[in-house]
């Protein structure tokens, strides 16, 4: 007889295990998909602030500079007190701002100065190519920064003088650990993010194991990529050529799942040992 009602007791609390383990899973994953939009619109905050205050910053320094042009000297000098006006958590790479003239050379650069022999800018940057619209902020590819030796979003805005017409163009490189910590700081600790660039497809900013997947081209967004389901997927404004998808950690929200059901049993578990053993005990 004890058996059995022991038997009865383990059959129930699977029973009660079981239909608390579906009602949590869909419980956690409502919450977690309302989760992400909420963080994807963060992100989105993030991204559109960040871009727009660099973008004013590089448009600022440039309408500076056509007073003074053609004047490395004073393009330096311009640098040099645009720099101690950032705040100490700024985004960008440790040597700052670059000035590339119209021959495609970088002859001045915060940190080292007006440069004696002027490296000449890869042409993969975006901001040097035919074409592109003046005093607009312009994405290249991740890269390794010249001089910071940093992985970077170089970006840039091509400076012209209405009389003159192209002079040059003022660039820098957004940091991407930098940016990627900013975006962690601003959401919830179980949402992850991949930014793609929309013209290419590539990742540029990751929230998990970044060195392994940066620079990989994805062309839809998965459904789960190193232990993280992905769920939304955001467009930013037009004017910005990246794409954000946004999911969750799926061993978190599978110990959560498994940890609310089993909590959930305890209660369940009192009540039937206590209708099994608590009335006979009481009536001795």
């Amino acid at each position: 007889m004890f058996l059995k009602k022991i038997k009865n007791i383990l059959i129930l609390s699977i029973a009660s295990f079981a239909f608390s383990f579906v009602v949590n899973y869909n419980l956690l994953t409502i919450k977690n998909k309302n989760s992400v939009q909420k963080n994807a619109n963060k992100i989105d905050l993030v991204l559109n602030q960040s871009f727009e205050e660099t973008e004013n910053l590089l448009i600022s320094i440039g309408k500076k500079i056509i007073k003074t042009y053609p004047s490395n000297k004073s393009i330096l000098q311009i640098f040099i007190d645009s720099a101690k006006e950032l705040s100490s958590d700024n985004i960008f790479s440790w040597s700052l701002f670059d000035w590339v003239n119209i021959q495609g050379f970088q002859t001045v650069n915060t940190a080292l100065g007006i440069r004696e022999n002027p490296p000449r800018v890869s042409l993969e940057r975006n901001y040097l190519e035919r074409g592109k619209r003046a005093w607009k902020i312009i994405f290249s590819d991740i890269a390794i920064g010249n001089p910071s030796k940093i992985l970077v979003i170089p970006v840039g805005v091509r400076i012209e003088d209405k009389d003159v017409g192209r002079i040059g163009v003022v660039s820098l490189g957004i940091e991407i650990e930098k940016l990627t910590n900013l975006i962690k700081r601003n959401i919830d600790s179980n949402i992850h993010f991949l930014i793609v660039d929309i013209r290419n497809n590539k990742i540029s900013l990751s929230s998990k194991d970044s060195e392994n997947v940066l620079e990989e081209y994805l062309f839809t967004m998965p459904e789960s990529l190193n232990d993280v389901k992905y769920v939304k997927e955001k467009e930013m404004i037009s004017k910005y050529p990246y794409k954000i998808w946004v999911g969750y950690d799926i061993k978190q929200f599978w110990n959560d799942v498994l940890r609310y059901s089993l909590l959930s049993m305890i209660p369940v578990i009192i009540i039937l040992i206590y209708i099994t053993f608590g009335r006979e005990f009481f009536r001795k």
